[in-house]
């Protein structure tokens, strides 16, 4: 069985299949252009960085980048589960969001400054959970250094947030309480810039406008790719202004 799950989107011309057969059941993805090609070999590299984190290099689940003459394949062991439903907002999402916060701090190196990895697309979209934990999938914005460490688990907490805001300027009680026990979390496992602790959602969006290198082409057709760059200036400084309130008390 071969199922196409998406194809060509977002600038990126890359077809993905959803593939069951003698071989086992894997997700493939295909590259017909260079672009692609260039991402699919940053994913491939993303997806050999996390495995050695998690200490499951050479187990068998790795994936397999093959070229061939006029395209490339990436062939990655299907990981069956659950996916958060990011467009919920954060209070829905509590738990999906400190449990990838914490996996996070398992997985990423402490206070790797300027010199972090960075998967670059750390959304609730590209977490899968099962009954032996969190999984992070999509590797095709991988760098190995050149992040900001703490920068895609506090992207994940203000893409989730940002779906369940909308226009709505003031944080409510609940997602006040989820953005500071996230961040503490962060901080008390060192896994947490300078930047971040001063103006979280200021900084987090000054760092994707000044490396816009790490998404290229996608970034800019699909401006909206990535979801924190759409809070207006009012409401980033309202909610580093009350997040700095909190921290205070």
């Amino acid at each position: 069985m071969i199922e196409l799950l998406s194809n060509c989107a977002r600038g990126r011309e890359i077809f993905t299949y959803h593939v069951k057969g003698r071989e086992g059941e894997f997700l493939r993805k295909v590259s017909v252009t260079a672009p692609g090609s260039t991402l699919l070999e940053k994913e491939i590299a993303g997806w050999k960085w996390y495995e050695s984190r998690l200490g499951t290099t050479g187990t068998g689940s790795s994936c397999h980048l093959k070229r061939h003459k006029e395209c490339l394949t990436l062939d990655i062991g299907w990981i069956e589960g659950k996916k958060g439903e990011f467009y919920q907002g954060l209070a829905a999402n509590r738990e999906w969001v400190r449990q990838a916060v914490e996996h996070y701090c398992r997985v990423w190196p402490a206070e790797a400054g300027s010199g972090a990895p960075l998967h670059g697309d750390f959304s609730l979209d590209n977490l899968i959970r099962n009954s032996s934990g969190v999984h992070i999938i999509d590797w095709e914005h991988f760098s190995p250094d050149g992040g900001c460490v703490g920068f895609d688990a506090v992207y994940l907490l203000f893409e989730t947030l940002w779906f369940g805001m909308g226009e709505r300027i003031n944080l409510e009680d609940n997602e006040k309480k989820i953005v500071i026990e996230t961040l503490q979390t962060l901080d008390k496992n060192r896994r947490l810039a300078e930047p971040f602790r001063a103006a979280p959602l200021k900084n987090l969006r000054a760092f994707i406008r000044s490396h816009e290198i790490f998404w290229g082409e996608q970034l800019r057709v699909t401006p909206c790719k990535l979801p924190v760059l759409n809070f207006t200036e009012t409401q980033t400084d309202d909610i580093d202004n009350a997040i700095q309130r909190m921290l205070r008390h």
